[in-house]
């Protein structure tokens, strides 16, 4: 039962959404989100030093990939919310 509910914290955790509260209603959010989202994306990527051209990605271990990959989701989330972006 414990990893039951250790699954579906899981699963759900990563279930929000991105919403911008201080868009205008002729704005095109999905546009707006997409184009906010393919710059933050890029920002960490460069920032986290994980962008496909990084030649040592092979070398590293776990742990390294995984510390990589947790300040890249920090970077782009701290982006997302710099642009207006909340999550739900």
């Amino acid at each position: 039962m414990k990893y039951f509910v250790i699954t579906l914290l899981l699963i759900l955790g990563g279930c929000a959404t991105w919403h911008n509260p201080s868009l205008k209603p002729n704005e095109d959010r999905r546009a707006v989100y997409k184009k906010d989202r393919s710059s933050c994306l890029e920002r960490s990527k460069k920032a986290a030093h994980s962008e496909p051209g990084n030649d040592y990605r092979q070398l590293k271990n776990y742990d390294a990939l995984h510390r990589e990959y947790k300040k890249e989701n920090e970077i782009y989330n701290r982006c997302m919310r710099a642009k207006g972006w909340v999550k739900d």
